[in-house]
Formats: C-alpha cells, sequence, structure tokens
C-alpha cells in the first residue's frame, strides 16, 4: 500500500525523540546543578557536574531503551498483529470473499479500537454476504419468474396453430390472457420499484375514503381470495377520509391481500379492519396462514426474497419491498406479527398529524 509505514512511530518520530531526550540531559543536569548549589550553598567541582551529567544521561537512556521497548510490544502485539488480520481480511472481502470473520460477534469481547474496527467489518462482511445470497436469490427467482410465463405462452401458442376445436381456442387464449397479465404484473412492480428507489415518484396527498378504497382492492382481489373458498371478514366504517396518495395506497392494499390470500391455506379465513389506535388510525390485515420465523421476519421487505424457496406458492417477491418503499416515501408505519404455523398480522398505521 503506497505511503503505508508499519510502524507505530516514525523515523521522524524517533528523530524528535533524540532531540528531545538530548535537550532533557542538558535541562537534567543544569537544573541538578543549581538545585545543589542552592541547598549545600558551595562551588560545584567539574567532576561533580559530570557525575552529574552521566547519572541524568543514563536515567534519561534507561528511559528511552524502556520506551523504545515498550514500543515494540505494542507494535507488534497491540498494532501490527490485529492489524495484519485485518488487512488480511479486508484483502478478501475486497476479492470477494464476504464469508470471512475477524471476531466472534460478541460485542463483549471488544477492549481496542481495533477490536471496534474488527467488529464494524465482520458486520460489513455479513451484511454483504447476505446481498450477495440476495443477489443469487434474485437471479434464480426473476429467472424463474420470466421463464414459467414465457414457456407456458409459448406451449399454449403452439397448440392454436393445430386446434380447430373453438372450445380449446377459446381455453387456450384465456390461459395466455392470464399468463401474459402475470407477466405484465412481474413487469410492472419491477419498473414502480425502481421509480420509488430512485425517488422519481413523490407522495401527492389528496382527500378521499379510506374504508371505500379498501372494500374495493377487496372487490378487485375476489377471483384470488374465492378461489381458494377463503373467508374475508371485514369491518370497516361507512366512510373514513385521509388524506394521503390514492394511488400509492392501492398498491400497498392490493399486495397486503395478495400476500395473506397466497399463505392462507384452503378454506381459511382473512380478517381486515380499520380502528382507531391512540396516535392515529390503524389498517389491519390478520390471516390463520402458514405464518413467519423471526429470520423470514428480518427479511420480508428485502426484494426478491420468498421465504418459501421451493416456489410452491405464486409470487415474485416484490409485493411487500414496494409496500415497505411506499411506507417510507409517505411517513405512514407498517408492523408485522406472526408466528410459524399460527399466521401473520400486518398493520398500517397514519398518524394523525400527517393524514387528518
Amino acid at each position: 500500500m503506497k505511503g503505508y509505514r508499519n510502524s507505530i512511530i516514525s523515523f521522524r518520530s524517533y528523530f524528535t525523540l533524540f532531540i528531545a531526550i538530548a535537550v532533557a540531559i542538558v535541562i537534567s543536569t543544569v537544573v541538578v546543578y543549581e538545585a545543589l548549589k542552592v541547598i549545600f550553598d558551595v562551588e560545584i567541582s567539574t567532576e561533580i557536574v559530570l557525575l552529574i551529567s552521566r547519572y541524568t544521561t543514563f536515567l534519561c537512556l534507561t528511559i528511552t531503551i524502556v520506551f523504545i521497548v515498550i514500543n515494540a510490544f505494542t507494535k507488534r502485539y497491540v498494532v501490527d498483529k490485529p492489524l495484519k488480520r485485518i488487512l488480511r481480511s479486508t484483502d478478501r472481502i475486497t476479492a470477494g470473499d464476504f464469508s470471512v470473520r475477524i471476531t466472534d460477534g460478541n460485542e463483549d469481547h471488544i477492549k481496542t479500537e481495533f477490536d471496534l474496527i474488527a467488529y464494524r467489518l465482520d458486520k460489513m462482511a455479513e451484511e454483504l454476504e447476505n446481498m450477495e445470497a440476495l443477489q443469487e436469490n434474485f437471479i434464480s427467482n426473476i429467472s424463474h419468474e420470466l421463464k414459467t410465463p414465457l414457456a407456458t405462452i409459448q406451449n399454449y401458442a403452439m397448440l392454436l396453430e393445430t386446434e380447430d376445436d373453438k372450445e380449446k381456442i377459446r381455453e387456450y387464449t384465456k390461459v395466455i390472457s392470464m399468463t401474459t397479465h402475470k407477466f405484465s404484473s412481474l413487469t410492472t412492480n419491477i419498473l414502480k420499484l425502481n421509480k420509488l428507489e430512485n425517488q422519481t415518484i413523490f407522495a401527492e396527498k389528496e382527500r378521499y375514503n379510506l374504508a371505500e378504497q379498501i372494500r374495493v382492492a377487496l372487490l378487485d382481489s375476489e377471483a384470488l381470495w374465492s378461489s381458494k373458498n377463503i373467508i374475508i371478514e371485514s369491518d370497516l366504517p361507512d366512510s373514513l377520509f385521509i388524506y394521503a396518495d390514492e394511488e400509492l395506497f392501492n398498491i400497498v392494499w392490493s399486495n397486503l391481500i395478495s400476500n395473506a390470500v397466497k399463505f392462507t391455506p384452503e378454506g381459511g379465513k382473512i380478517i381486515v379492519r380499520i380502528e382507531e389506535a391512540e396516535n392515529g388510525t390503524r389498517v389491519i390485515f390478520k390471516d390463520n396462514g402458514i405464518g413467519m420465523s423471526e429470520t423470514e421476519l428480518k427479511r420480508i421487505y428485502d426484494k426478491f426474497y420468498q421465504a418459501d424457496s421451493s416456489h410452491k406458492v405464486e409470487g415474485n417477491g416484490l409485493g411487500l419491498a414496494l409496500v415497505k418503499k411506499i411506507m417510507d416515501i409517505t411517513g405512514a408505519k407498517i408492523e408485522v406479527e406472526s408466528e410459524k404455523g399460527k399466521g401473520s398480522t400486518f398493520s398500517v398505521l397514519f398518524p394523525v398529524d400527517e393524514y387528518y
């Protein structure tokens, strides 16, 4: 590394130390000489002055040697050893190996600044490793999500070329239409998320009926929940007006309903209600589906993250990422409670000061 000196004290520092010692010897000799003159009130001979000079020189040199020994020990065991470990680790991280760890991850073991630097580097490497895993997961998911509808469209288009039965043609056309809709939804969500992340979409508040908006969202998704015989239990007022971005929150309700339906089993139940909170209004979506573990809860807002990596449950891992981004932009707050095998509850809070 250009300009790097592998020493706690540079040559310039040693030279400065040498000058300081020389000055200290002279000053010490003069001070001792004057002190003896005052104490004994006699002239001090040259021999005594030389003796004083020798002792002060010996004392200063002893201190210097002790200092150098301490410096060498500190350099080797306190500085060089942890510094070399940190540098080796940063080299591996730079080379793309994010699995490297310097510490045991226990904050209680942080004793020095080097320990703190190493601990922070470990945290950075852990985040980079998670990001790399997400990127790999993204490639796998997006490949699956793009290839499946394209293959379906291609297969049914080939069947249409040779089919004469009008009923079959109608059936194949319907499948192609539904598949293209799914494909369009995926690309639309990717574009929306990209715009939200690049802040090219800004919240525009207007007064509208929140309760009616949620009712419409439930009706729009009726095909989803009715196909699984899911019971929708709603407790919504006739009207509840707020000041918010209606278009952005259409995306929120659509994705939260879709998410609840997706992970609720056949014949399950989803509860949707609006309730007054201490500091605003809360919209709640509660299902009795498969639920999530603590590990899954930490990553539900990551792009393309899917707890079900087997793809048994349809989805592309973008819905909740969109929801979280809209929360960040609009100032609303989202909370989630979940337990594996017992369902999940998502709640969106509209603070009084910002929405009324």
